[in-house]
C-alpha cells in the first residue's frame, strides 16, 4: 500500500526537475553590462568616472554603472604590506564611488551625478 504513494510522489517530483532547471538557466544569462566608451586597460580611476558621468546624463544607467564598477576596481589597486591583504580599502574615492552607486541603483540622477563629482574632486 505504501508504494504507490511513494512512486506518486517520486514521479511528482520528477516533473519539477525542467522547472528548475529552466529557472537556472534563466538566471545564468544575464546580458554584461555595455562598457564604458574608454579604453579599460589604460583608463584611470578619473578617465572612468568622467564616462560614468557622462553616461548617467545621457540616460545610459548600464553604461555608468559598468564605468563606476570599473572606477572602483581602479581605485582599489593598491600595494599593502604582506599579511594585511584582507584589510578592506576605506579611502575617500572609494567610499565616493559605491555612494555614486547606490545612488544609481536608487535612480537618483542627481546625486549619482554629485557623488562622482564629489570623487572626481578627490
Amino acid at each position: 500500500m505504501r508504494h504507490p504513494v511513494l512512486i506518486a510522489a517520486a514521479l511528482l517530483g520528477l516533473g519539477a526537475l525542467p522547472a528548475l532547471a529552466q529557472d537556472a538557466r534563466q538566471a545564468s544569462t544575464v546580458p554584461a553590462l555595455p562598457a564604458p566608451p574608454v579604453l579599460a586597460q589604460s583608463a584611470t580611476s578619473a578617465d572612468l568616472l568622467r564616462a560614468a558621468r557622462a553616461a548617467v546624463v545621457a540616460g545610459r544607467s548600464g553604461e555608468a554603472q559598468e564605468s563606476l564598477e570599473m572606477a572602483e576596481t581602479r581605485a582599489l589597486d593598491r600595494s599593502v604590506p604582506q599579511g594585511e591583504t584582507f584589510a578592506p580599502n576605506d579611502s575617500k574615492l572609494v567610499s565616493l564611488i559605491r555612494d555614486a552607486l547606490r545612488a544609481l541603483g536608487g535612480r537618483d540622477k542627481a546625486l549619482t551625478i554629485a557623488a562622482i563629482d564629489r570623487a572626481l574632486a578627490t
